[in-house]
């Protein structure tokens, strides 16, 4: 009897064993969902708001009208405003530089992200992406959906004087959060997901002050743009909110002012551009 009950007990461990290990392998279901619809004759209205507070004249409102432009297979574009007039937020006109792919859980764009216009002395004016994810439904929350680095040289004016210049860029995009529940323009959404778009830029120069070669910061390391995007299952992009900011170096201004060279752009910009779905027809 001893022996028959100790040969029930290890069977019994094994089985239970086998059963632990079983359950432990077993891959969770991937989750899947449609959070930008591509269908022919999709249509997303968005009231528009651009403010800030370091320069007034770039105040305005507006409202944007998107469409599906073209769809092949898992791929499409969209239009904005019909090409009859510029895009008013910010997050459709990186969406219309390219074209947008999605799978059963994710959307890439490949496209353009563009430097805030008040550097244009960048003789690049935005930066290629390339298979950017906006979303991921499996990727965890707070982890990196995409980044993309890198480095630009060139030479500016400032004043008739001509300096190298070196920029240094990194864009990711960041998932961040699942919300149940959101209110949008007087409209309740759920099943909403996020995600932010950074891109962090560090430019400096090199300066000849009495025959002595400085290398002087312009811009030390900042986020000049952020942008949060909420997407709701089955409906598409229903916020945007995007902020543009960036401060100049107090020392480079200061070199500036000793050279007696004046800055045709400003030392501070401070920006944001809010897109707020208005109404919808989606397929």
């Amino acid at each position: 009897m001893k022996h028959k009950a100790l040969l029930f007990l290890l069977t019994l461990g094994l089985i239970t064993a086998c059963s632990s290990s079983d359950d432990s392998n077993t891959p969770s279901e991937p989750i899947e969902g449609n959070y930008y619809p591509s269908s022919a004759n999709n249509t997303w209205i968005y009231n528009v708001d651009n403010s800030s507070t370091s320069n007034p004249e770039l105040d305005y409102t507006g409202t944007d009208l998107v469409t599906i432009n073209s769809e092949t297979g898992s791929s499409f574009t969209i239009n904005v405003n019909s090409d009859t007039s510029p895009e008013f937020g910010l997050m459709n006109a990186i969406l219309n530089t390219g074209t947008l792919t999605r799978s059963a859980s994710t959307l890439a764009l490949n496209g353009e992200l563009p430097l805030p216009a008040e550097l244009d002395f960048l003789s690049e004016t935005s930066l290629t992406l390339t298979n950017f994810l906006l979303y991921d439904l499996n990727a965890g929350i707070n982890s990196g959906l995409s980044t993309l680095e890198g480095v630009l040289n060139e030479t500016i004016d400032i004043d008739g004087s001509s300096f190298p210049l070196t920029a240094v860029y990194s864009i990711t995009n960041t998932r961040t959060s699942n919300v149940s529940s959101i209110n949008v323009d007087g409209e309740t959404f759920t099943d909403v997901i996020t995600s932010e778009i950074t891109l962090n830029l560090d430019l400096s120069t090199t300066v000849v002050v009495n025959d002595v070669s400085t290398n002087v910061t312009i811009i030390e390391s900042q986020d000049v743009l952020v942008i949060k995007n909420y997407f709701a299952e089955d409906i598409g992009l229903i916020k945007s909110e995007a902020n543009q900011t960036y401060t100049l170096d107090a020392n480079f201004v200061s070199i500036l002012d000793l050279l007696g060279l004046t800055l045709d752009f400003p030392t501070t910009l401070s920006v944001s551009n809010t897109q707020d779905i208005d109404s919808y027809v989606v397929n």
